[in-house]
């Protein structure tokens, strides 16, 4: 059974209406909106994305609700969450789909390597980043040189 996403109508042309001009006049679009499926970047990984997509991704970006029941993650005796670390880093989007953090900029926009050597890219990128244990991973990707380009490349395009 094949999924109907919702749509929204808009009007076609936002310019000033015309006094006693008929409805029907107007000319309406139905756009569909995307659901919360859609715009979890998991879904962007590993595929070729449209540059409307990217920027569905990019500023609509699914992000648990303060509420969320995130997954628990078991490391040595410790008990893991993903934490407030969304609202510390922009580039941060959690994948409920993949239950980890992407960077939205490296997914959407890096190739198939990065840094010395063209190495593959892996988490944060390709793979669900799920090592909740500290920040450190946070930092240091904030900090690859692939990541700071693409952050600033790919917004002059």
């Amino acid at each position: 059974e094949q999924e109907v996403a919702p749509t929204e109508t808009i009007d076609a042309d936002p310019g000033p209406s015309i006094p006693n001009s008929p409805k029907s006049d107007q000319t309406q679009l139905q756009v569909p909106l995307p659901t919360i499926a859609q715009l979890d970047i998991g879904n962007a990984v590993g595929k070729i994305v449209s540059k409307e997509e990217r920027l569905s991704f990019l500023f609509n970006a699914w992000n648990p609700p303060t509420d969320f029941k995130f997954p628990v993650i078991v490391q040595g005796k410790y008990n893991r969450r993903f934490l407030s670390w969304l609202s510390q880093y922009q580039w941060l989007a959690y994948s409920e789909s993949n239950s980890g953090g992407f960077c939205k900029y490296c997914v959407l926009f890096a190739s198939e390597g990065g840094g010395v050597g063209f190495q593959p890219l892996k988490s944060f990128v390709k793979s669900a980043w799920k090592n909740f244990k500290d920040a450190s991973d946070l930092r240091d990707h904030s900090q690859l040189s692939y990541h700071q380009l693409l952050k600033q490349q790919n917004f002059f395009e």
